[in-house]
């Protein structure tokens, strides 16, 4: 709220001096809070322009400003405007939190939509520990988007199409065959995984003996028609498996959508009859070109090769039209790995080719995850059956810290978890920090029953201001997540809230006699434990009451 205030009066002063705000000031906490509550960058940006040096276009600024909002406005170089939030601001920002409750987080509702697209792994095996951090940060982008006013609907694109499904199928078929005395070894470079043993032995309790008479040759199945069965049975099971388990660190996404099915019903087949017929695709060499680089790609890009076998690009394509049309979507976000980097200039290209705007299309590229313990890194190997799994993260430390320290970090930074750290309940956990902060002021709250107040006249003191300025920046961080698509600022914010109660906590005796401030301290904490909640809530992570 006081952020809002704040950035109407620049705007408005700055129209009083016929400027145009067109430029992203900012508006943040003070570095310091015996220097203001809130500071603002507003000179920096447009003193220059204006002929002005930034202490003073700063004073003629803040002439303009309505003086009965703010105790005081200093300047301090090279010009950044401090202000100190009068007690009457200060008290109507806290009461619309008391009066909202867990309401008051919620944006106004918007016109648009958004898809939402996360995980998107090969039925191929147990999910490791990088689709975790992909399906938490998709799940919290969801949230995020909702909470700003946005509908969301969530997607994931089954890869089951391709060579790697036929090397299931073969992994699959050796291990059942196994069950049955078969000496056939897997291929190195086939699937050794614990799970495909249990699908195996899902297909033997299933169909008995039915497929044992069926053969190999160069490690394909040669019925075409079991092979498919055998692809299919494996591909659903994998899939359950893989739901199961993004439900156990609590993702849960509304459509999946299978690759093989866009094959099956000729949509590739269809879309790129349709661009050669538009003149946005064309032959040459035998193969079949999209003209991306009409639309800003480095090169045109191969839809169909010269085999006439058709790479991926052509389904993606169909998948991402699909998606802007079933679901009446303004924005398409997808959530990928750092290795898709490259691809996404032709992908935005290739949109652009069918007519929409490649803005629309945010894209979101995660780096690596790596979990530590005693200064060992665990190894990621799929193939070898010894890869870390999202199971094995949630088993070392629990939902919940996997949420959080899957969402701490920049989706530009590596992420490396220490178990060590992350199971113990110390300050140095960040995780075991602002849980152990909401439990205190839960401890607090329950401690006496108070009635919350109707004003706020008394909370005056330096860390009191401290912590109101804090919660003001709640809505703050969440417009600055859905902005950026960046979850881990909450995080930080969340620490930082911590932070500033634990140390409220320490230093203010909320329950001494003669406390004139008992009521509205005992509502400061009703606000700092609901502010924590809901944020954590949007974290996907359950606040904790007691520890």
């Amino acid at each position: 709220m006081i952020i809002e205030v704040i950035k109407s009066e620049i705007n408005n002063a700055l129209e009083k001096m016929e400027i145009i705000n067109n430029k992203n000031i900012i508006i943040d906490k003070s570095k310091n809070i015996k220097i203001g509550d809130f500071s603002s960058n507003v000179a920096l940006i447009y003193a220059k322009e204006n002929n002005k040096s930034p202490t003073e276009f700063a004073n003629e600024l803040i002439e303009f400003f309505d003086k009965k909002l703010f105790k005081n406005i200093t300047i301090t170089n090279p010009g950044f405007i401090n202000f100190f939030v009068a007690e009457e601001l200060f008290s109507k920002s806290l009461l619309e939190v008391l009066d909202k409750k867990d309401k008051y987080l919620l944006f106004d509702k918007k016109d648009k939509k958004y898809s939402v697209e996360y995980v998107s792994a090969n039925p191929t095996g147990y999910l490791h520990i990088g689709h975790s951090r992909n399906g938490v940060l998709g799940d919290v982008i969801k949230n995020l988007l909702i909470t700003y006013g946005y509908d969301v609907v969530t997607e994931y694109v089954v890869n089951d199409a391709g060579n790697q499904m036929n090397n299931l199928a073969t992994a699959v078929f050796i291990r059942y065959l196994q069950l049955f005395g078969n000496k056939i070894e897997l291929p190195k470079d086939s699937y050794h995984g614990q799970e495909i043993k249990i699908v195996a032995q899902k297909l033997k309790d299933e169909f008995n003996d039915k497929f044992i008479k069926y053969e190999l040759l160069e490690n394909q199945i040669t019925d075409i028609k079991i092979k498919d069965e055998i692809k299919w049975f494996a591909r659903c099971e994998l899939l359950e498996i893989i739901k199961s388990d993004l439900k156990s660190i609590g993702v849960e996404i509304e459509i999946y959508t299978s690759e093989q099915s866009i094959r099956d019903k000729k949509l590739d087949d269809i879309l790129i009859e349709d661009l050669l017929k538009k003149d946005k695709a064309y032959k040459k060499d035998g193969a079949i070109w999209l003209r991306t680089t009409n639309f800003g790609d480095e090169k045109d890009r191969v839809l169909v090769k010269s085999d006439q076998s058709k790479t991926y690009f052509a389904p993606d394509i169909v998948y991402h039209d699909m998606k802007w049309k079933s679901n009446n979507v303004d924005v398409l976000v997808n959530v990928w790995g750092a290795d898709h980097y490259s691809y996404i200039t032709r992908m935005k290209a290739a949109m652009k080719v069918l007519g929409y705007n490649p803005d629309d299309l945010i894209v979101i590229c995660l780096q690596m995850v790596k979990l530590t313990k005693n200064g060992v890194e665990f190894k990621m190997s799929k193939r070898t059956g010894e890869s870390l799994t999202l199971r094995d993260l949630v088993s070392a430390i629990g939902k919940d810290p996997s949420r959080w320290f899957l969402l701490s970090q920049s989706v530009n930074s590596h992420i490396e978890i220490d178990v060590d750290v992350a199971t113990k309940q110390e300050h140095n956990n960040p995780y075991y920090y602002v849980q152990y902060a909401n439990a205190r002021a839960n401890q607090l709250l329950e401690k006496k029953k108070i009635d919350l107040v109707s004003e706020f006249n008394l909370l005056n003191s330096e860390i009191e201001r401290e912590l109101i300025v804090e919660i003001n920046l709640a809505k703050y961080t969440i417009e600055s997540c859905v902005k950026t698509f960046e979850p881990y600022k909450l995080t930080n914010y969340l620490y930082n809230l911590a932070k500033i109660f634990h140390k409220y906590y320490s230093n203010v005796k909320i329950f001494e006699e003669d406390n004139d401030k008992l009521n509205e301290q005992y509502s400061l904490i009703y606000i700092v434990k609901s502010i924590i909640g809901s944020c954590l809530n949007l974290l996907g992570i359950e606040a904790k009451i007691k520890m």
